[in-house]
């Protein structure tokens, strides 16, 4: 059976969930608790297990699309990230917040689905975003409460305002490609830095090659889009 095969044998929510039993959210208003969580990878390559061995670092990158959600969040949120590379995720982080955002690939497709359900159980709201939510929306809604596909830079205050509102959906199919040259600079400083053997910055998005072991250009475009030198470092 595939990964993605299995994931759903896992998933006990994927028949009994009907994504029409909760359109209805109460609203948050504007001064959310939001715990930002990049999921574990699994022993792979992904995972760089034999170079963490080597050096004094914790884990190999952080996780730059979570960062970037940071960023467009309104000032009024109060965020958390907790990278599961390298940090445990307790009950009592979650019980925190009101909201508990979610990011990755399929390759951590587990520790993705533990989290969601972990949130559920405790009562909190979730909304995941990303590659795995871009390529497997409708999976996902069994296991989230939000499900945002494609790039939100350009709408996310609108998502955002949603929440607070109590008129969010449970799905955001995002069609346009946004330009990245009016994203704003990652949060950084939500980091635990000194944990990371290398630190990433974001110079486009896009690809003109068609790898096939890649799905980059279903996700994100044939077309590079670049970002300005300024938004790279500050």
């Amino acid at each position: 059976m595939s990964q993605l095969g299995d994931f759903q044998k896992q998933s006990p929510l994927e028949v009994a969930d009907d994504p029409s039993e909760l359109q209805n959210f109460p609203p948050f208003g504007s001064a959310l608790k939001v715990l930002m969580v990049w999921p574990r990878f699994p022993s792979s390559f992904w995972s760089f297990d034999g170079i963490m061995n080597l050096v004094p670092i914790e884990t190999d990158q952080p996780p730059l699309g979570l960062l970037t959600i940071a960023a467009l969040c309104p000032k009024s949120w109060t965020l958390r990230l907790i990278d599961r590379s390298f940090e445990d995720l307790l009950d009592a982080d979650i019980l925190w917040a009101d909201l508990v955002m979610v990011s990755g690939m399929r390759v951590q497709k587990d520790d993705i689905r533990e989290t969601l359900l972990r949130a559920r159980a405790l009562g909190r709201r979730t909304m995941i975003g990303g590659p795995f939510a871009s390529s497997e929306p409708e999976l996902l809604l069994s296991l989230a409460d939000h499900v945002v596909v494609g790039e939100p830079d350009e709408i996310f205050p609108e998502i955002a305002a949603d929440i607070g509102r109590g008129s969010a959906k449970r799905l955001y199919d995002i069609k346009d490609r946004p330009d990245i040259s009016k994203t704003p600079l990652p949060r950084f400083d939500l980091l635990k830095i000194e944990k990371y053997a290398s630190m990433a910055v974001q110079f486009s998005r896009g690809c003109p090659f068609q790898c096939e072991f890649c799905d980059i250009i279903t996700i994100y475009g044939r077309k590079p889009r670049t970002k300005r030198p300024g938004q790279l470092l500050a």
